[in-house]
């Protein structure tokens, strides 16, 4: 390999991770950051076959972009060391998912979606059908809920095994937000339900904006503490979110990606400085990806 074609490799290189953490408005550039976590392996087994053919360019090149794009990624996911202890006081579990995720045997991811024991269960892409199941299965353990049914992806339900205070849509009828608050050891505790549209487009793109700009209304104005989660149809270290979550100043609770699947994480919980996230883990099946589930607590810092 002569040195020009090294050197073309390792600029490449460089490009592409470039493009990667600064997708600009580019939909090629933005498929490939989605893909961050597979390029900085791509990148990392690059800068070995450069070792292995004793290519010093394309050695050091492709060990810097990996180091690049996995300081990058872990800049924009939970900073913490590790989970904080938890305090037994305050703690409550959430779990999220999709039911677009559940293709067959209704029952059986019920069931199991039961046996993980939530305080709370939000539910996306709630249809009239799916309704009518999710209050005959979990009226016994999930006495409280609240529910904004549709029959597009935008419907959505909360179920909670505690009473809830208040039941809200904050946004609009074409783009709800469904909104409810609790009391957790004498503080109320917002918990908001979002889904973007699917940024495949300057259209999607341009609707998925407008709904993050809302929730950034919201948390400005809330005093007290919040979580958002929801299918957010973008990753966490996409330009919008880490607008978004600079903006509201809420925390990822995601500390690593699963490199089991090398799914792309489009579902996030995020949470209030008021908030700890005491462990987080993604929940699959055998199709795949279900849902994520986190555990929190109030800080008694903050």
């Amino acid at each position: 390999m002569n040195k020009p074609l090294q050197y073309i490799i390792a600029i490449s290189l460089v490009i592409l991770t470039l493009l990667c953490i600064f997708p600009l408005d580019l939909s090629l550039a933005k498929k490939l950051s989605e893909r961050a976590v597979l390029l900085m392996f791509g990148m990392l087994g690059v800068g070995l076959l450069g070792l292995m053919l004793s290519k010093q360019q394309i050695l050091y090149t492709g060990m810097a972009c990996a180091a690049a794009l996995c300081l990058f990624l872990k800049g924009e996911s939970n900073g913490s060391i590790v989970f904080p202890s938890k305090n037994d006081i305050s703690d409550f579990e959430v779990l999220h998912l999709n039911l677009s995720s559940i293709s067959e045997g209704y029952d059986a991811a019920l069931n199991r979606i039961i046996a993980y024991d939530s305080d709370f269960i939000s539910f996306q892409e709630v249809t009239p059908e799916w309704n009518a199941f999710l209050r005959q299965k979990l009226a016994e353990t999930y006495p409280y809920n609240a529910t904004i049914v549709r029959p597009d992806p935008f419907g959505k339900a909360i179920y909670s095994k505690q009473r809830l205070n208040t039941k809200k849509n904050l946004y609009t009828s074409e783009k709800p937000l469904l909104s409810v608050t609790f009391t957790e050891s004498g503080r109320e505790i917002s918990l908001i339900s979002a889904y973007l549209s699917q940024s495949i487009d300057k259209q999607g793109l341009e609707s998925a904006k407008l709904t993050l700009d809302k929730l950034e209304e919201i948390v400005a104005e809330s005093k007290s503490p919040m979580i958002v989660l929801g299918d957010f149809n973008l990753t966490y270290w996409s330009n919008e979110i880490r607008d978004f979550r600079s903006i509201t100043q809420l925390n990822n609770s995601r500390r690593t990606i699963s490199l089991s699947s090398f799914h792309i994480p489009f579902d996030h919980i995020f949470y209030s400085d008021h908030i700890e996230c005491t462990e987080f883990e993604e929940i699959t099946h055998d199709d795949g990806h279900l849902g994520i589930k986190g555990s929190y607590q109030l800080s008694f810092i903050n």
